[in-house]
């Protein structure tokens, strides 16, 4: 057990995952009931706002505190550039060990998001496969018994939940200093392949239906969120449920192997004095606004994620409603080590010092670069692309309203209060709304601190990745 005054600090992020289909948000589904058990011991967060709808700019704002704008890391440049201070860094300066775990393929060398990392573990499907396996074989063997947690076929997040009590537990017995532990699952990510187990587990004993979820071919295609969104591929509602059941069903397997996570750390006594955080860095589009997956978009489906927190300076069982944004958990972590960074004139503050002064923020900010990286995947199937891919969007989000500004002149306004699914665009009967946030957007502008950086070309370090990220739709 770590015996010095800083806490362990264990992030854990969920990809994709909406918050609207958490169950302790609401959800009617009972999607994540670990979490919600982990939940009570700390405070849920109502109205986290992510500062970009898809991973390399998301997660670049949390280990830096920046906005997409300022750090750099974003569609047109996917690499974090060397000047721009981590966490991870920041922590491993001040006595932490910093160890990272991850399936996302974008954590690769190229992107520069292990910076500061002591240790990185990037899992492939194909290591995800022997594992598999190896535990098919020892199910022959009688040596895997049916009441192991791992009898299930878990997947790649339950590979991680392995290597990551395995390395806990050898930092926790041999008493050493703090870590900051960081990992990455990506269940709930197109294309969605929940074992058969987590979807009747869902769903109950309808065979007729588990049947369809998994002969739907659809469902595990790595492409089909790209033909949709162009509107080459015509999904009926039938088929849109199915998609929603399937995204739930993986995300109950998530949360299983977040609660054999917690069930781990919990034995081995790395919780005590432990800040925990467990976060999606983006949300998913399951058909709203016509369209799939996470990007060409900054809706409140993609931009509105879960966020609990359980530690110092966060109640017990406290559902705290106002707006903040994943950028804070930047300041949030440092505040919770007590690493003081006098230079951090421009942060968003801890989330902490907002919970002891019941504040929130007034405006929340978001970004979305023009998509160079996704462009050419789907130049794979039309080379007739409209101008969403030549095109950078911002958000403003309030508690109220959200206005949507777009370089092809589309913009868009929203009355979250009475439209939350954003789906009657106001703008042009609300001009003194619009008037007013356009200055906000240009104070704002203004005090951005745009860190200098140089033109990264590749982020891809090898073919292996590069064919996971084109099974993504990326490429």
């Amino acid at each position: 057990m770590n015996n010095s005054k800083q806490p362990n600090i264990i992030v854990l992020i969920l990809d994709a995952l909406r918050a609207d289909h958490v169950s302790c948000y609401g959800y009617h589904r009972n999607t994540t009931p670990n979490i919600d058990r982990i939940s009570a011991q700390g405070t849920i967060f109502l109205e986290t706002i992510a500062t970009a709808p898809w991973t390399v700019p998301s997660v670049a704002s949390i280990f830096t505190g920046c906005y997409p704008s300022e750090h750099g890391a974003t569609q047109e440049n996917p690499h974090l550039d060397d000047l721009v201070p981590t966490l991870a860094q920041i922590l491993s300066e001040n006595g932490y060990e910093t160890i990272g775990f991850s399936t996302n393929p974008w954590f690769n060398p190229g992107t520069n998001l292990r910076k500061g990392f002591n240790e990185f573990n990037l899992f492939s499907n194909e290591k995800s496969r022997k594992k598999h396996i190896k535990r098919k074989l020892l199910q022959q063997l009688h040596l895997l018994k049916k009441g192991s947690r791992f009898f299930v076929e878990p997947g790649n997040s339950h590979d991680i939940v392995d290597e990551i009590s395995t390395t806990v537990a050898s930092r926790t017995h041999r008493n050493s200093k703090p870590f900051f532990l960081y990992a990455h699952f990506m269940d709930p990510h197109l294309p969605y392949e929940p074992y058969k187990e987590y979807i009747r587990r869902m769903i109950g004993n309808d065979k007729g239906m588990i049947k369809k979820i998994m002969d739907c071919q659809l469902i595990r295609d790595g492409l089909v969120h790209v033909r949709y969104n162009l509107g080459l591929e015509r999904i009926d509602k039938e088929t849109i449920d199915l998609f929603k059941l399937a995204y739930d069903a993986a995300i109950l397997q998530l949360d299983d192997a977040i609660g054999a996570l917690i069930e781990c750390l919990e034995k081995a006594g790395a919780l005590d004095s432990s800040l925990i955080i467990i976060a999606a860095d983006h949300g998913e589009n399951i058909g709203d606004h016509r369209l799939m997956d996470h990007q060409l978009c900054l809706y409140d489906t993609l931009l509105k994620v879960p966020l609990v927190i359980i530690g110092e300076g966060f109640p017990r069982k406290k559902r705290y409603e106002k707006q903040v944004q994943l950028h804070q958990l930047f300041d949030t972590i440092l505040e919770g080590a007590s690493i003081n960074r006098g230079d951090r004139v421009n942060g968003a503050g801890s989330l902490q010092r907002m919970i002891k002064d019941s504040t929130g923020l007034e405006y929340a900010f978001s970004e979305y670069a023009r998509p160079d990286q996704i462009k050419s995947g789907y130049l794979r199937i039309t080379p007739a692309l409209d101008a969403r891919f030549d095109t950078r969007l911002k958000s403003i989000r309030t508690p109220r309203f959200k206005y949507i500004q777009s370089e092809n002149g589309d913009d868009e306004l929203y009355n979250l209060e009475s439209d939350p699914g954003e789906e009657k665009n106001i703008l042009s009967v609300n001009e003194e709304i619009l008037h007013e946030f356009k200055k906000v957007f240009v104070k704002w502008q203004s005090n951005l601190t745009v860190h200098s950086r140089s033109k990264h070309h590749s982020s891809i370090s090898n073919d292996a990745i590069a064919n996971q990220l084109k099974g993504l739709g990326y490429m």
